[in-house]
């Protein structure tokens, strides 16, 4: 006996077909979005290394300088040339506070 196709069966293939087509997109929509998203951090992330690579090269460069290696010297192990005074301020914050006059003060 055969079987006659009948325009109902043929329908619900075809929306059953559509329905699945829809889900699978969704998904591969969502996948697409994430990989998108993890390529754009990992983009940033290159060119922030790329900066940070750039930096380490050119402080590379200046070591080779006698002026690099005193100002480190200097600066980092407080070594001072010949003839020179280290002056130390201990108390910091009178160069820099301000002091009012109240009116006891004032003459």
């Amino acid at each position: 006996m055969k079987k006659k196709f009948r325009v109902f069966d043929l329908v619900v293939v075809i929306v059953l077909i559509l329905a699945v087509t829809l889900v699978l997109n969704n998904h591969f929509n969502a996948q697409y979005a994430a990989l998108e998203a993890e390529h754009k951090a990992l983009r940033m992330e290159q060119i922030q290394l790329d900066s940070i690579k750039s930096s380490l090269q050119g402080e590379l460069h200046r070591s080779d300088t006698d002026a690099y290696i005193m100002q480190v010297a200097r600066e980092d192990y407080g070594y001072l040339m010949p003839g020179e005074i280290l002056f130390k301020v201990s108390n910091i914050d009178s160069l820099y506070a301000s002091h009012e006059v109240t009116l006891e003060e004032a003459p």
